[in-house]
């Protein structure tokens, strides 16, 4: 736990907008920590890790005007409604970017808000906003919501005087592991990829290593940001699918289905955002079927994660 701190008095709920409503505790990042504040004053040291909900449809957007340090217009509203674009800055007048989010304590079901006022914080959000909008992009019928762990992230920025010299700059993070139910319950899926010590691979949802069985492949081939993509769909006839494709018997007689189709890339159910994707799917003897294993090119990283039902429709729940 980290040595006692006196807390600064914000982020300043009233001062954001006056119609920007505290709902339960304060959640403020300070000191590289997180801290909750509730609304008698007390304050609470939140340890790296704990998870939370983000409640999305609650995220908000905004500004502030400042002319010679002084608060002269500011704009709050939620994302989904849209926001007026703020003045340019000059010399006398600057414009300072403001997020609030509300966000539910997966252990409590405690709902806190959290505000912020400088880029560290802003960017956060908008990496969960982009997170929430690609699931949305691909399953726009799906209830769920982020599932985020706090974290702290640790950036540098280069001086203009000497590139050597480092200014460590620090600011919140919020680790997206999973989904999770926006009407509680128990419905949580981990998308974070765990691999015990034998290399056995778990279900994501039940976490168990034994009853976890792969039936098919879709490979996505796309060029950088192309409208088209090329998907490869391998199919045991175990596996039930309404493909029509050709069928393949293998050296051990097991028929399979093959289709290869030339598509839009939206819709397609390429986890990559940009370019190429690989989606292994699998079936589950304690839940069902719907998961899959996905691997995603985007700027010169790959990322490996669980892509899980929509829904979260699982037989054991």
């Amino acid at each position: 736990m980290p040595p006692h701190k006196t807390l600064l008095p914000a982020p300043r709920q009233a001062e954001l907008a006056p119609h920007l409503a505290l709902h339960g505790n304060e959640l403020i990042f300070q000191h590289a920590a997180f801290w909750r504040r509730t609304p008698t004053g007390d304050t609470e040291w939140l340890p790296f890790g704990t998870q939370f909900v983000a409640d999305m449809p609650t995220l908000m957007d905004g500004w502030r005007l400042w002319q010679d340090d002084r608060l002269v217009e500011q704009c709050m509203s939620l994302v989904a409604d849209g926001i007026k674009s703020p003045p340019a800055s000059t010399a006398r007048k600057t414009v300072q970017r403001c997020g609030a989010l509300q966000l539910i304590e997966l252990k409590s079901g405690r709902r806190h808000t959290f505000t912020t006022e400088d880029e560290a914080g802003n960017s956060a959000l908008r990496e969960l906003a982009t997170i929430y909008g690609r699931r949305l992009r691909f399953f726009p019928d799906t209830p769920e919501l982020p599932l985020v762990e706090l974290g702290l992230l640790r950036r540098s920025e280069s001086t203009p005087v000497k590139l050597k010299l480092q200014k460590p700059v620090r600011g919140p993070k919020f680790t997206f592991i999973g989904w999770a139910s926006p009407h509680g319950g128990s419905k949580v899926h981990s998308t974070r990829i765990q691999i015990e010590g034998n290399g056995s691979l778990p279900c994501p949802c039940c976490g168990e290593l034994c009853g976890l069985h792969h039936t098919g492949v879709d490979v996505y081939e796309r060029n950088e940001d192309s409208e088209y993509v090329t998907k490869t769909e391998v199919r045991s006839l175990v596996d039930q699918c309404d493909i029509v494709s050709e069928e393949i018997s293998g050296p051990s007689s097991v028929s399979h289905q093959l289709n290869v189709s030339h598509i839009k890339n939206e819709g397609s159910g390429n986890p990559s955002a940009r370019r190429h994707g690989l989606a292994i799917h699998f079936y589950c003897e304690h839940c069902g079927d719907g998961i899959e294993l996905t691997l995603a090119q985007h700027k010169g990283h790959s990322t490996l994660e669980w892509r899980l039902p929509v829904g979260g429709a699982w037989r054991n729940k």
